[in-house]
């Protein structure tokens, strides 16, 4: 799978209209990762997705050695944007949007988070905050856009807000102290719960925070930080399946809620710690999380703050049978609504 990216992504970088098509990413990334596609053959095409969706509907899919880093690779940014112009960033925007193409999710941002951008670095900050003193540090499983709707569900206040993103992708830009994304399956956290706690987590008892880089973004478009309260931690999706959003720092019990969901919290927390496993996101890869069968951390990320600081860039996918009409941004293909 990996080869046949690497020489669609190829085929488009090398084509006289390359420039005109990397414009395009900021203004319509969909059309953009079919046109990767299409430089591929369609039994190629057919054979390479039939493989995605497999890896996929186990939860994560890690291409590995998706694309080049070791020409013309710039020191590491140190905010969440800008993103450096170089062919490395190009090709690793191409690749996500093909692959997000592949699997059949439309490329989202959300306007409350980073201003919309649709890629964004993670990486060290420099700087005083709450926010540049986390980019350093370790972080503990959670779901991105913890406080947004499951799909097919709707916002009790506003109507309008999107659904969280299916998918969270990550691009490995620079690992050189080969830091670990934790991975935390699900399925595995659960088996680990008997069916009393099963239970209460489903229940509509929980307050959910919004995450830490929507806080501002909300509060301007909501008058205030975005907070739902009388919600669940698991969605039933029947046969066995369950989803999740959750968040260690962002997820608690309503006021009125039982001890009971206090107590199944403690224990899907320290659930989701003993199944967490490490992943290593080297220079050239990416990795493709399922948002709601997955949770995701990292390991501490250390002081080194630009320079070839660990660096990767991340952006969501959403399934366009997931997003409403009313969602999207006024005059934007893929930033939803907040």
């Amino acid at each position: 799978m990996e080869v046949a990216i690497r020489e669609a992504v190829a085929k488009v970088l090398t084509d006289p209209t390359a420039p005109d098509w990397i414009a395009k990413i900021d203004l319509n990334p969909a059309l953009v990762g079919e046109h990767v596609l299409k430089q591929l053959e369609e039994v190629t095409k057919a054979q390479i997705r039939e493989e995605a969706e497999t890896h996929i509907a186990r939860g994560l899919l890690h291409l590995k050695n998706a694309f080049a880093t070791d020409t013309e690779m710039p020191d590491s940014p140190t905010d969440f944007v800008p993103l450096p112009a170089c062919r490395p960033v190009h090709t690793a925007r191409l690749t996500v949007l093909a692959v997000n193409a592949l699997l059949g999710h439309a490329p989202v941002s959300y306007g409350s988070e980073n201003d919309g951008h649709l890629f964004v670095n993670l990486v060290a900050m420099r700087g005083e905050g709450r926010i540049a003193e986390k980019s350093t540090k370790s972080m503990r499983g959670h779901t991105d856009a913890v406080s947004f709707p499951f799909p097919g569900q709707r916002d009790t206040a506003y109507q309008r807000i999107a659904p969280s993103p299916d998918v969270v992708c990550l691009v490995g830009m620079r690992n050189p102290q080969s830091v670990p994304t934790m991975i935390i399956n699900l399925d595995e956290a659960l088996e680990l719960l008997n069916a009393t706690d099963i239970s209460e987590l489903e229940k509509l008892q929980f307050i959910i925070k919004c995450q830490g880089t929507f806080r501002e973004g909300t509060a301007r478009e909501l008058g205030k930080e975005h907070q739902i309260d009388g919600v669940n931690v698991l969605a039933n999706r029947g046969g066995g399946v369950y989803w999740t959003r959750f968040s260690h720092s962002g997820v608690a019990p309503s006021f009125s809620a039982p001890d009971a969901a206090e107590n199944a919290i403690a224990k899907f927390e320290k659930a989701c710690s003993k199944v967490a496993q490490p992943v290593i996101i080297d220079g050239g890869d990416v990795l493709i999380i399922d948002n709601r069968r997955m949770l995701h951390g990292r390991s501490e990320v250390g002081k080194e703050v630009g320079g070839r600081a660990r660096w990767l860039l991340r952006s969501y996918g959403l399934s366009a049978t997931h997003i409403p009409n009313d969602s999207f941004h006024d005059g934007s293909l893929f930033k939803l609504w907040p």
